[in-house]
C-alpha cells in the first residue's frame, strides 16, 4: 500500500524538524521519565491526552485497550500518538490486562508520510473493526500518517494501528508559510542562502521527461562516460540543467540543498523507510509507479539534482534523494543484473505486485509495481513466475497477480475480471451479450488492435484485450473444433444464463449469456440440458433458464420444471385453471404469439411457450383416441390431480385448480371419472370432486321486503290478465270518466294497486257493480281493461323477484359473463342449421363471446328473438347511406322507426358484415350490462331486477327473465357438452 505521494515544501520541513526536536528533548522531567515496560491497559473511563504544552489533543474512548507507559512518579501515562508522545492527566481509571494475545505495534523505525489536518473533531476507528470508535481527535490537530488506504488514513495510537476516514482530514500538500511565520533572524539566514543558490527564478526547471511507449525516458541520454560500464557506475556531473526532473513553482524558491546538506550517493543506496516511492514522468506528470522495500539496496545509474536514477523496465525510474534512503556499498545485493535484457512478454499489474529476490532460497521482497502498471520481462521462468529487472537487480513476479498482454502469436487467453464482458457488433453498435468467467481459458479466432475474437454461436464476438491475459490453453478440457457449426435450436436467455463445463464431473461455470439474448445451440443432450459452443469450448445450458423457440413443425411439447400453468382467457383476463406436470408431453393444437393451444374440456386452453420446450411426443401412451365429453361435469373444491394409468401405476400428468368445472367422458367405476386433458385420457378420483354445475351466491344486504318495496316503486309491468275496478264516484251515467285522471285498481278499494290510469272523457265498459268498505268510495265498478302491459300486482312482483321460487339451476341465474365453452361444429350442426343468415356462424358467436365475456348461447338466443331466427330484414342487410349494414340484435331499432333507426345505429358502428354485427352486439351488451363495473348485471335475473342499481334495468316485464329461460334452455338441451355457472341472489 502506498504512502502519500506528495511531500511538504522545504520551509515546513525545517519548522517541523525543529518542532519535533523540541517535543522529544524538552518534555518536563516527570513526563520523560518512564518505566521500562509498556503495558496494555483497559480504559475504565474516557481519557484525555495532552501535548507538552498541556493542551488537549485527543480523547481515548472507554472500554478500549491501548499500550501505555507509566511514569516513575506514577502520576501520568505516556502514549504513542503517530510520531510523537502524549501524556494523560493525573489519576486516570485504567486496568492492566494480559497483553500476551494483543498485538503491540512497537516500531521505532516507522516512516511517516505528510501530515493531515483535522478542521473539526474527528472520530478514530479500529482497523480490525471499522465500526468501533476508539478515540476522538480535537479540532485543528495535525497528525503524520503511517499509510494511506483507499478510504482511510492509518496511524499508530497507543501502539495500536487505527484509522480515520479520508473525508475527515485535509492533506497538507502545499505549506506556503508566510514571512510573518519566520522570525527575522531565520529570514535573514534564508535570504543569504537564497543569494548563494545557483538556481534563479528565471531558470525554470522542467518536470521529469516523459517516457516513450517502451518506458524509455526521451530526454537526451547522458554522456556514455557517465553510464554503467562493466557494472561500475561513474559519477556524473550533478550540475542542474533545464532537463533535470524537478520543478520550481511560484511558491518554492529555495533548493533544499541550500539549507540542509544531503548525503553523497555513489554507486548504491539503501531504502530505510517503508514503501519508498519510485517515479516516472508520464504525460507531463510525475507518476508514482512503484516502491522500494526498506532494508534493500539498489544500483544507481546516475544522479540528477534531487533524484537518483535507477533501472525501471526498459528505462529509468526516479527516487528522491530526500526520501528515506541512505548511501550504501551494495554488499547485500546477491541478484545484481550483469547483462540480462528484457526479451519476454509485457505484463500488467492486476494489483500492487511484489518483486522478489530468490537467491537465498526464500522469496525476499525488494520492490513493488503499482496497480495497472505495464512492465517488460526478461522471460517466463515457470508456469507461475516471470523474471524482471528492477533497480539494477534480477527479480521475479507472480503470474496470478499479472495480466500477460496478448500478442498476435497467442491462441488462448484468460479473463482476469470475475465477469469479463463479451461484445458483438449489432447494426453498427457494440452490444454486450454475455460474460466470460475469471481464470477460465478460451480460444482466440482472430484479433484486431483492441479486441480478440472468439466463437459465439455461429458467429464471432469480441473481448477487450485490456480485460484479458494471454495463456497457453492447457486447462481447457472441453475444446470444440473451430469453426464449430451449430445446428440446434435457437434459445433466448430468460436470465443471465450460465454456461457450464462438465468434463470434471462437476458443473463449472465458464461463461454466461445475457438475459434476452438469443443463442444457437448444438443439440439437446437430455431432458434438462442443451449443448452449446462458446469461446471454442463445448458447454451446457439448463433448459429452465432458456426460452426455446418453437417452429411451425413442432407438434408436441414438454413442461420446463414443475407445475406449468394451464390458462383460460375469460373476459380478457388470463385465468390459471390448472397445471401440467414436469417431464410430461402434450400435443399442440396450434400456436399463437407466445402460447400454444391445448385441448381443455370442450374447448382449448393456453400454455406459455417460455415455460415449455418442443418434444417429439414419444412418451405419450394415453393419447385420446376420439372419446367425447358427456353433459355431466364436476366441480373442484381442492387441487385435483389427473392420472395416467397406462403403465399400471397412477402417474400424475396434470391437475385442476380449486373452483373449476370440468366435463367427464364417463364414470368408469365407483371411484373414478374418465376425462380428457391436453388430448390425453386421464382419471379423476370421484371423492375429490362434486358433480353438477357451479353454484355461487351473492349477498345483497337487503331484506326481501326492502327489495320488493324498491322494485314496486319502479312500476314493474306484466302482460298477465287481472280484474279491473274504478270508483263509481268518477263515472257518470253515460259511463264516461269525469275525473282528470282515474286509477284503475286491481280490487274494489283504494288500497289495491293501480293497474293503470284512465283519462277524462274516456268511456268504460262496466261489467258489474261491487260494494266496497271504503267510506269515501262505497261503490265500485268492475270494468273491462285490456291494455297488453299493465302494472303488476305486488304478489306477482314478489313471486318473480323471489329466487326461492325457482330451482338453483334455473337459467335466469346463469352467469352470462362466462362462456359456455361450446364446440363450434356441434353448434353449427344442432343449433344454427336452420337459422338463415346465422347459419354456420358458430365460430363467430364463440369468438365474440370469448372476446367480450358473454355467454354465447345467450348471444344466439337473443339474436334468434330479434331476427326471427335469422330471417329479418335488418339481419340480412339493408342499405343506409349507400352502404349495406347489418343489425342482428335490433340495437337502436325503436318501435316508431325500427328499420331506419336500427340501420343508422349499425352504420354509425360500422357493422358492414354479419360478423361485425355479432361482435358489435356482444360488445354492446357486455359494456352496458354484463361486464359493466357499476351495474354488474351478468345474469338474466340481475338484468331484470338489478339489486345494486334498481333504476338501471334491461326490461320492465316481471316475467322477462323467465321467458328468456325457455329459449336458452331449449338450446342447451340440443348440446352434449357445455359448462354452467349459476349465481343465486341471497336476501336477509
Amino acid at each position: 500500500m502506498y504512502t502519500h505521494l506528495k511531500t511538504a515544501k522545504i520551509k515546513l520541513w525545517i519548522i517541523l524538524a525543529v518542532a519535533f526536536a523540541f517535543l522529544f528533548y524538552n518534555i518536563p522531567q516527570t513526563f520523560a521519565q518512564t518505566t521500562d515496560a509498556t503495558k496494555a491497559y483497559l480504559l475504565d473511563e474516557d481519557i484525555i491526552l495532552y501535548n507538552e504544552n498541556s493542551q488537549p489533543v485527543a480523547t481515548l474512548k472507554k472500554n478500549n485497550i491501548f499500550f501505555m507507559t507509566e511514569t516513575e512518579q506514577g502520576k501520568h501515562y505516556l502514549i504513542q500518538y503517530g510520531d510523537r508522545l502524549l501524556h494523560t492527566s493525573d489519576s486516570i481509571q485504567v486496568t492492566n490486562v494480559d497483553d500476551s494475545s494483543i498485538e503491540n505495534n512497537i516500531n521505532t523505525g516507522i516512516s511517516y508520510s505528510d501530515p493531515v489536518t483535522f478542521e473539526k473533531a474527528t472520530s478514530v476507528f479500529s482497523v480490525n473493526n471499522p465500526d468501533l470508535e476508539v478515540a476522538i481527535i480535537e479540532p485543528g490537530q495535525i497528525l503524520s500518517i503511517y499509510q494511506e488506504q483507499k478510504d482511510a488514513y492509518q496511524f499508530f495510537l497507543g501502539n495500536r494501528l487505527v484509522q480515520i476516514p479520508k473525508d475527515a482530514a485535509i492533506v497538507k500538500e502545499d505549506y506556503d508559510l508566510s514571512e510573518e511565520q519566520i522570525d527575522s533572524e531565520e529570514k535573514n539566514e534564508l535570504d543569504e542562502n537564497e543569494a548563494e543558490d545557483p538556481i534563479h527564478q528565471e531558470n525554470k526547471v522542467e518536470e521529469l521527461q516523459e517516457e516513450d511507449e517502451n518506458g524509455v525516458v526521451t530526454e537526451e541520454s547522458p554522456d556514455p562516460d557517465n553510464n554503467v560500464v562493466n557494472g561500475q557506475v561513474v559519477e556524473e556531473d550533478t550540475k542542474v540543467s533545464n532537463s533535470e526532473p524537478i520543478s520550481i513553482t511560484a511558491n518554492s524558491t529555495l533548493n533544499k540543498s541550500a539549507i540542509l546538506s544531503e548525503p553523497k550517493f555513489n554507486h548504491f543506496f539503501k531504502a530505510i523507510g517503508i514503501n519508498t516511492p519510485v517515479y516516472i514522468n508520464r504525460g507531463g506528470e510525475t507518476v508514482q509507479v512503484g516502491n522500494l522495500v526498506s532494508g534493500q539496496e539498489y544500483v544507481i545509474i546516475s544522479q540528477i539534482d534531487g533524484f537518483l536514477r535507477i533501472n525501471y523496465g526498459n528505462g529509468f525510474g526516479y527516487v528522491r534523494t530526500s526520501a528515506n534512503i541512505v548511501p550504501s556499498d551494495g554488499s547485500s545485493i546477491k541478484n545484481k543484473n550483469n547483462g540480462l535484457v528484457n526479451k519476454g512478454r509485457t505484463i500488467q499489474a492486476k494489483q500492487n505486485v511484489v518483486i522478489y529476490d530468490n537467491t537465498s532460497g526464500s522469496l525476499v521482497p525488494f520492490g513493488e509495481l503499482a496497480l495497472e502498471e505495464t512492465y517488460p520481462t526478461v522471460m517466463q521462468t515457470s508456469k507461475d513466475w516471470f523474471q524482471v529487472l528492477f533497480g539494477g537487480r534480477i527479480g521475479y513476479v507472480y503470474k496470478p497477480h499479472l495480466i500477460v498482454q496478448v500478442d498476435n502469436s497467442d491462441a488462448f487467453f484468460q479473463p482476469y475480471y470475475s465477469n469479463t464482458p463479451i461484445y458483438i457488433n449489432q447494426a453498427g453498435k457494440t452490444v454486450k451479450v454475455g460474460d466470460l468467467k475469471q481464470n477460465q481459458e478460451f480460444s482466440i479466432v482472430g484479433q484486431d488492435s483492441s479486441f480478440v475474437k472468439i466463437q459465439y454461436g455461429n458467429g464471432i464476438a469480441y473481448v477487450r484485450k485490456s480485460h484479458i491475459s494471454a495463456s497457453d490453453g492447457k486447462s481447457i478440457k472441453n475444446h470444440s473444433t473451430a469453426p464449430y457449426v451449430n445446428n440446434g435450436r435457437v434459445v433466448r436467455a430468460k436470465i443471465d444464463m450460465p454456461v457450464y463445463d462438465n468434463t470434471s464431473g462437476s458443473l463449472v461455470e465458464f461463461g454466461r449469456i445475457d438475459k434476452d439474448q438469443e443463442y444457437i445451440t448444438v443439440m439437446e443432450t437430455s431432458t434438462y440440458w442443451i449443448q452449446v459452443n462458446l469461446g471454442g469450448r463445448i458447454g451446457y445450458i439448463y433448459k429452465p433458464h432458456a426460452k426455446i423457440e418453437f417452429s411451425s413443425a413442432d407438434k408436441y411439447f414438454r413442461p420446463l420444471g414443475e407445475n406449468v400453468d394451464i390458462i383460460l382467457n375469460e373476459q380478457g383476463k388470463n385465468i390459471v385453471v390448472g397445471k401440467l406436470s414436469n417431464e410430461q408431453e402434450f400435443p399442440i393444437l396450434s400456436q399463437i404469439d407466445g402460447f400454444v393451444r391445448i385441448q381443455y374440456g370442450n374447448g382449448f386452453a393456453y400454455v406459455r411457450t417460455d415455460s415449455i420446450y418442443p418434444s417429439n411426443g414419444g412418451t405419450i401412451k394415453n393419447i385420446n383416441p376420439g372419446r367425447k365429453n358427456s353433459k355431466d361435469q364436476f366441480r373442484t373444491a381442492r387441487i385435483v390431480p389427473i392420472y395416467d394409468n397406462t403403465s399400471g401405476s397412477l402417474v400424475e400428468f396434470a391437475a385442476l385448480e380449486p373452483g373449476q368445472s370440468y366435463h367427464i367422458i364417463r364414470q368408469t367405476s365407483a371411484d373414478w371419472y374418465e376425462v380428457s386433458v391436453g388430448n390425453r385420457i386421464g382419471y379423476v378420483y370421484r371423492p375429490w370432486v362434486e358433480m353438477g354445475p357451479i353454484i355461487k351466491e351473492t349477498l345483497y344486504g337487503l331484506t326481501f321486503q326492502e327489495m320488493l318495496n324498491i322494485q314496486l316503486n319502479q312500476s314493474p309491468q306484466t302482460d298477465a290478465k287481472y280484474r279491473a275496478f274504478v270508483s263509481a264516484n268518477y263515472i257518470d251515467s253515460n259511463n264516461i270518466v269525469i275525473a282528470n285522471s282515474l286509477n284503475v285498481r286491481g280490487g274494489a278499494s283504494a288500497t289495491y294497486w293501480a293497474l293503470g290510469k284512465l283519462s277524462y272523457g274516456q268511456k268504460v265498459e262496466i261489467i258489474g257493480t261491487v260494494n266496497s268498505s271504503d267510506r269515501n268510495d262505497p261503490v265500485w265498478y268492475e270494468i273491462r281493461y285490456t291494455p297488453t302491459w299493465k302494472n303488476a300486482s305486488p304478489d306477482d312482483v314478489a313471486y318473480y323477484l323471489n329466487p326461492n321460487n325457482f330451482d338453483q339451476d334455473n337459467f335466469q341465474f346463469l352467469v352470462l359473463s362466462e362462456t359456455a365453452k361450446l364446440d363450434a361444429t356441434e353448434v353449427n350442426n344442432k343449433i344454427l342449421a336452420d337459422k338463415g343468415i346465422l347459419k354456420g356462424k358458430a365460430s363467430v358467436f364463440i369468438e365474440a363471446a370469448m372476446m367480450y365475456g358473454v355467454n354465447e348461447i345467450y348471444l344466439m338466443s337473443h339474436a334468434f328473438l330479434e331476427t326471427g331466427n335469422g330471417k329479418s330484414e335488418l339481419a340480412n342487410g339493408v342499405i343506409y347511406n349507400g352502404q349495406v349494414v347489418y343489425n342482428m340484435y335490433g340495437v337502436g331499432a325503436y318501435d316508431n322507426c325500427a328499420k331506419d333507426c336500427g340501420a343508422k345505429f349499425a352504420y354509425d358502428n360500422q357493422w358492414f358484415t354479419p360478423e361485425a354485427a355479432i361482435f358489435g352486439a356482444a360488445k354492446f351488451v357486455s359494456t352496458n350490462y354484463l361486464s359493466n363495473t357499476v351495474f354488474k348485471q351478468d345474469t338474466l335475473y340481475k338484468m331484470r331486477w338489478n339489486p345494486v342499481q334498481p333504476w338501471h334495468q334491461y326490461a320492465t316485464d316481471i316475467g322477462w327473465a323467465s321467458k328468456q329461460v325457455k329459449n336458452i334452455q331449449r338450446i342447451y338441451d340440443l348440446l352434449d357438452t357445455y359448462t354452467l355457472t349459476f349465481d343465486i341472489p341471497v336476501y336477509k
